[in-house]
């Protein structure tokens, strides 16, 4: 079901800035440097990437319900012994 691949980096153009990350991670933000927060950044936006990537694959997946080909004139044949 799952095939290897592999994102090795992901091009965003307008990344949050370090400022505003700082901003969200509030008193925490002081045990970090610029260089951690940017990889942390970063894994959230692979992260986020992979999620969409899972997610446009699972909605081209298309799934047909068993009851959607029988027409009126089949009978079901569910758990009947030969």
């Amino acid at each position: 079901m799952y095939e290897n691949k592999v994102t090795t980096e992901v091009v965003i153009e307008n990344k949050v800035s370090i400022a505003v990350c700082r901003k969200i991670l509030k008193e925490k933000a002081k045990s970090y440097t610029d260089d951690q927060i940017e990889q942390i950044r970063d894994f959230f936006y692979k992260l986020a990437a992979i999620t969409y990537e899972e997610y446009e694959q699972r909605k081209a997946t298309i799934i047909i319900p068993l009851t959607q080909n029988k027409t009126d004139n089949e009978e079901s044949h569910y758990l009947r012994a030969s």
